[in-house]
């Protein structure tokens, strides 16, 4: 008999799996990014690893303050995208 948190263990894997196959390709497309410009490459590198982690975080409050859904962790991610984007002058 499964329990409960076994259920939720294994729905958090799949999100947490997808989540970082998310944050793979905004990684790849940054340094896609960062290859077409070498002269602001530092620059650029510091500051998407700076977004990065402000919507890995924000998307985490946002997760947690709707309880913890285990079906909406890419809902989340965008808003927190959109969110920390829309505040970034780069």
């Amino acid at each position: 008999m499964k329990s409960i948190f076994t259920d939720v263990t294994s729905e958090l894997r799949k999100q947490y799996k997808i989540l970082n196959e998310r944050l793979k390709t905004i990684m790849k497309n940054e340094t896609m990014n960062e290859t077409e410009a070498p002269v602001k490459k530092k620059c650029c590198k510091a500051k998407s690893a700076a977004r990065i982690e402000k919507v890995r975080e924000l998307a985490y409050l946002k997760w947690e303050a709707a309880n913890c859904p285990s079906d909406m962790a890419d809902h989340f991610w965008v808003e927190a995208e959109k969110e920390v984007l829309d505040g970034c002058s780069h």
